[in-house]
C-alpha cells in the first residue's frame, strides 16, 4: 500500500470513528449543517473547492488548494 493509500485509510476511519463516537448533534454531518445555516456560500465554496481539487475538475491554475500546497512546498 502507498503512503496516500494509508492516509485515505486513515482519513476514512478517523471521520467513521468520529461520527460513531460523537456526542448526539455533534456528528461532521452535523457540523456542515450548522456551517450552512450560518455561512451558506463559504460552505459551499470550500467543499466545491476540497471536491473539485480531490477529483480533478479544475485547471491547476483555478485550483486553490493546488496553488496553496505549492506555496507551501516551494517555502520548505
Amino acid at each position: 500500500m502507498k503512503p496516500a493509500d494509508r492516509a485515505w485509510v486513515a482519513l476514512a476511519t478517523g471521520v467513521v470513528a468520529y461520527d460513531v463516537l460523537a456526542a448526539p448533534g455533534q456528528t461532521l454531518s452535523e457540523g456542515a449543517d450548522h456551517y450552512m445555516l450560518h455561512h451558506p456560500w463559504l460552505t459551499r465554496v470550500v467543499a466545491a473547492a476540497v471536491v473539485g481539487h480531490v477529483c480533478n475538475l479544475l485547471p491547476p491554475r483555478f485550483d486553490a488548494l493546488h496553488l496553496l500546497f505549492k506555496v507551501a512546498r516551494r517555502e520548505r
